[in-house]
């Protein structure tokens, strides 16, 4: 994903939101505070607006994608 994102721009905290993308929701030993300590604010808001919820069902996560 960050490869391609960075055909796209060369705004360096896009692309590492591109390459984190899924860390929260398989990474349970990686927390939000240490992503924002490591790469900022900006960069968790996008990792964690690319999260899905776990909790929820297959067809509810992907029924929020839809919705984006």
């Amino acid at each position: 994903m960050a490869k391609i994102v960075s055909t796209m721009t060369d705004d360096e905290e896009m692309i590492s939101a591109a390459l984190l993308h899924d860390t929260l929701e398989d990474c349970r030993q990686v927390t939000k505070e240490q992503i924002k300590e490591a790469f900022g604010e900006r960069v968790l808001e996008m990792v964690r607006q690319e999260s899905e919820d776990k909790s929820k069902t297959w067809v509810e996560r992907k029924v929020r994608q839809s919705d984006i």
